[in-house]
């Protein structure tokens, strides 16, 4: 079960966050078919800045990470490109959620984000798992990488997946290239290339499924939510 900690002071919160006390988030493992299936909005970003902010009636804590967006691969912001994190530190005061993934300023990554709509705003899928740091250095190509950090990563039935075993680790370029594949979005680059007809075969009906409704969805997708069985707690 997830743990909040609400309204503690900036000592107390370090405290808290570096115990045992706060135990690791349970969430479903998601696959990257999944994390293509459910995402609204799929992009290649750096963070150009972060706030953390109060929500209206002053019940929680969100941090909100501006992003410059090099690359789409799915999906549009409405509005300003913004993700959002639940917890953070406003003032003297903080609040802690387990599992929930933090974004370095100036950091790089490939996020996969929902749109929580009862809060209205855009949010890692899977927590960590909807995060890709990219790294990059001279001469090689550019890496992306999830991480499970925070969370006790579960298969349908329960069973733990370890990190080793279930974390996505490739060159950037690759991955890129498989988010494309599928989520179709090579195909509707082709289109828009040619001369705007293609075979879609049974496109119609696909377009009308929800994300995660699809054949390759998982075998028990969130029934409101994407990250409905992490016990979020609004």
């Amino acid at each position: 079960m997830q743990m909040m900690l609400k309204l503690l002071p900036i000592a107390v919160l370090a405290f808290c966050l570096f115990s045992p006390m706060l135990k690791a988030a349970s969430v479903k493992h998601l696959s990257l078919q999944d994390l293509c299936d459910l995402a609204t909005v799929i992009v290649q970003a750096k963070v150009e800045s972060s706030e953390a902010k109060w929500n209206d009636d002053q019940s929680a804590i969100w941090t909100h990470y501006a992003l410059d967006v090099s690359e789409t691969l799915k999906g549009e912001f409405d509005g300003d490109p913004v993700a959002h994190g639940k917890g953070g530190v406003v003032g003297t005061m903080g609040q802690a959620v387990s599992g929930e993934p933090t974004l370095a300023i100036d950091g790089e990554y490939l996020l996969f984000l929902w749109h929580d709509e009862l809060n209205d705003r855009y949010r890692m899928l899977g927590k960590p798992q909807g995060v890709f740091a990219i790294t990059r250095s001279e001469g090689e190509e550019a890496q992306a990488a999830n991480s499970f950090s925070g969370v006790r990563v579960l298969k349908v039935g329960g069973e733990v997946v370890s990190e080793r075993a279930g974390k996505i680790s490739m060159t950037l370029p690759a991955l890129i290239a498989d988010v494309r594949a599928k989520t179709g979005a090579d195909v509707a680059s082709e289109i828009d290339e040619g001369d705007g007809e293609a075979d879609t075969g049974d496109a119609s009906d696909a377009d009308s499924q929800t994300p995660g409704e699809g054949s390759n969805a998982p075998t028990s997708p969130p029934s409101a939510t994407p990250n409905k069985a992490e016990s979020d707690d609004e």
